[in-house]
């Protein structure tokens, strides 16, 4: 038992650090879009991005205005992963998966481990706050030699300070918010910088907050570190549509984020 302590209390110790990143699977929805209706009580499929609708649209950033665009239901991506991971959604809730591979022996007790360390970590920061589900466990199993810890945070604050509370490598991130682009403000962070969209056009951050009001932002800084074999990698619960410049849009929900003093930014619907 000893033995298995010490060794979960080094995973306790590190699991922040790995939980917010890492490789991801997600499910993906159905080919077809979402429908809006339409005037005439048919339905029509519509994924456009600001400057790809029929309309035409001024190029003068004053009179510019956001084209619609069609969110995913709710739940089309789900969070389905096999590895350490983190999961975006537009609510601003937040998913996270830490595995480890190297549970390989058989004194090793998955019930203790889950009521003496991680439940009692759990507690003593939901006690801080005004939600007792402020960041619960969803699941902790160890399946062959992978040990599996998902949990949920009912916000990005919540994330942030409960892996704080425990891992003094979240000292380092400034920066973790996810918000609508119109109300980021609230968090005294402003949108700034260059952005590209999924085709690698250059946007700037001004014709951002102009177009993409009712999008969703998910703002981050590391503070220019992240772990060693760490990818940087983010998953959303919907399309990503524009990110700052420098970042890799791996597919139509997920990006990789890098080391940067800088804010990094991501624009979903």
């Amino acid at each position: 038992m000893k033995k298995f302590k010490a060794r979960m209390t080094m995973l306790a110790l590190s699991l922040a650090a790995v939980t917010a990143l890492g490789g991801c699977k997600v499910v993906p929805p159905e080919e077809s879009k979402p429908a809006t209706g339409t005037t005439d009580g048919s339905s029509s499929a519509s994924n456009t991005k600001p400057g790809e609708s029929g309309q035409t649209q001024s190029t003068d950033p004053k009179t510019t205005t956001a084209v619609p665009v069609t969110m995913p239901a709710k739940g089309a991506y789900s969070f389905s992963a096999t590895d350490t991971s983190l999961f975006i959604h537009c609510d601003g809730t937040v998913e996270s998966l830490e595995t480890d591979s190297k549970f390989d022996k058989a004194y090793y007790n998955i019930d203790e481990f889950k009521n003496d360390m991680i439940t009692p970590i759990i507690n003593r920061y939901t006690a801080t706050t005004d939600s007792k589900t402020s960041v619960k466990l969803a699941q902790c199993d160890l399946k062959d030699t992978t040990l599996s810890l998902k949990f949920s945070y009912e916000s990005a604050e919540d994330y942030l300070a409960f892996n704080k509370s425990f891992n003094e490598y979240f000292e380092n991130w400034q920066v973790f918010a996810i918000g609508k682009v119109s109300d980021i403000g609230d968090y005294n962070i402003d949108i700034a910088g260059a952005f590209v969209d999924t085709d690698g056009n250059a946007i700037s951050s001004t014709k951002i907050k102009e177009m993409c009001k009712d999008y969703y932002i998910c703002a981050v800084n590391f503070g220019g570190k992240l772990p060693d074999g760490v990818s940087g990698q983010f998953f959303f619960e919907g399309n990503v549509y524009y990110v700052s410049s420098g970042l890799k849009i791996e597919d139509k929900n997920s990006v990789k984020l890098y080391e940067s003093e800088d804010v990094q930014y991501v624009i979903f619907y």
